[in-house]
């Protein structure tokens, strides 16, 4: 019973890939079109987080990188970890409450729910995939 249960979460949403797409289009652009200044906010925020963790730790903190890796900076180390897992925790946080938001369709509409949570953790990785790759610039 559990197994296909299990089965059941993994491949409906599989199947379902125009659905997961049209959702994750509609929470992309709903994350940002409703703010005054959009879609800039995907990238200003990513360079904010950057450089003010890099402000506080390089010149307040004076934290350097391990030896043997020159003049690297400590920033640098702390965000390859620190934009990863700040995705993670968007992910599992958006994907929990987006359930809630979405109730009112999953309980009047003859649905498959396993999309939902799909959605949830795809969205925040895109906008953080983004962040990432600010950072490797």
């Amino acid at each position: 019973m559990s197994l296909a249960l299990l089965r059941d979460w993994i491949v409906t949403p599989l199947s379902d890939r125009r659905l997961v797409s049209n959702f994750a289009r509609q929470e992309f652009y709903a994350q940002f079109t409703a703010s005054m200044g959009g879609f800039l906010w995907l990238i200003l925020t990513p360079i904010a987080n950057i450089s003010i963790y890099a402000f506080v730790f390089s010149y307040i903190f004076k934290v350097r990188a391990a030896e043997g890796f020159g003049e690297t900076a400590f920033v640098l180390f702390m965000m390859i970890g620190y934009l990863p897992w700040f995705a993670f925790a968007d992910a599992i946080g958006r994907s929990t409450s987006l359930l809630l938001e979405k109730a009112p369709l999953i309980t009047k509409v003859k649905f498959p729910v396993q999309v939902i949570p799909v959605v949830g953790t795809l969205v925040p990785y895109i906008t953080h995939a983004i962040g990432f790759s600010l950072l490797l610039l």
